[in-house]
């Protein structure tokens, strides 16, 4: 696991050169974040309407993982990558009211790789899921991956929206998404250890939630 100092964001801009921190909090909607070395960053809490850049300059390394409740938000997370870089984007959500999150994954250099994992719980709401990947014509030896999976109570409460445009022959890219509700014999199992269902299920959506996660500073909200 890995451990680091917690801070608050109250500019619109950071750089983060090798280190390791927690964001509890923003002042600002919209974050640019200039990345070197290797990073890895832990997000607890977003603004409503949440606008974040990530560049990653050549061969900087960054984990970043997000684990938010969202309540009506829009949030959008613009990445660019540089040669040899490298992204490991985690998002696990819990929502409710109405939400949008957009993810744009822009590759015009060689040698990148990116992989995007998102865990998302439905508590009552909808929730629309965009991941966007593009790239670039004549690059080469860049690695993409998208995968999306969500928990809801009815299908038609979330829509996910995977796309790959792809330019170049010299890349992997690949996508998946899953919708499904609570796993049954998940349920039944913990119910017949004397679990009751309202506890038992909040225990399947912690643990799909962190099953991303590495940082364990991390906490869903109401967590000790």
């Amino acid at each position: 696991m890995i451990k680091m100092h917690k801070i608050e964001v109250n500019k619109p801009e950071l750089k983060l050169e090798n280190t390791e921190l927690l964001i509890t909090n923003f002042k600002e909607n919209h974050c640019t974040f200039h990345i070197y070395g290797k990073v890895s960053c832990g997000i607890n809490s977003i603004p409503q309407n949440a606008s974040f850049t990530f560049y990653l300059h050549d061969q900087a390394h960054l984990l970043v993982e997000f684990l938010v409740e969202l309540n009506n938000t829009t949030n959008t997370i613009q990445i660019y990558n540089d040669h040899a870089s490298h992204l490991d984007l985690h998002y696990a959500c819990k929502f409710s009211g109405d939400n949008e999150l957009t993810i744009n994954n822009s590759m015009d250099h060689n040698e990148a790789n990116t992989k995007i994992l998102i865990r998302a719980v439905e508590q009552n709401g909808t929730m629309s899921i965009k991941a966007e990947g593009v790239i670039a014509e004549n690059t080469e030896n860049n690695t993409y991956l998208e995968d999306i999976k969500a928990i809801t109570k009815e299908n038609n409460h979330i829509s996910i929206k995977p796309n790959l445009f792809v330019k170049t022959n010299s890349v992997i890219a690949n996508h998946n998404a899953t919708i499904s509700p609570v796993n049954k014999e998940e349920l039944f199992y913990l119910n017949s250890k004397g679990i009751k269902k309202d506890r038992a299920i909040k225990m399947i959506h912690s643990g799909f939630l962190k099953s991303i996660l590495k940082i364990n500073e991390l906490k869903i909200g109401g967590e000790e």
